[in-house]
């Protein structure tokens, strides 16, 4: 099994015009690992984007509740002013 993959390496690397193959294993490995960079890139730039919609929208309802909050100490205050 092992001849056949050296010889289909050394085929592949004399077919792109390489004369070393082990430098053509290379330069697939390295196609490989910019692949998984370029994903690693655009999950984070997904997560990002998704965190700060997170943050816009606490900072929102965090608005709503302390209008909610004051409301109701508005009215506590006046409920305590009648008595």
């Amino acid at each position: 099994m092992a001849p056949l993959s050296i010889d289909l390496l050394d085929a592949l690397a004399y077919a792109v015009g390489i004369e070393y193959p082990p430098a053509f294993l290379f330069l697939i490995a390295l196609i490989g690992l910019l692949f998984i960079l370029f994903q690693f890139s655009v999950s984070i730039s997904k997560f990002s984007d998704q965190i700060k919609a997170l943050a816009q929208d606490l900072a929102l309802l965090t608005d709503q509740v302390n209008e909610l909050q004051a409301k109701l100490q508005s009215l506590s205050e006046k409920e305590e002013s009648k008595k």
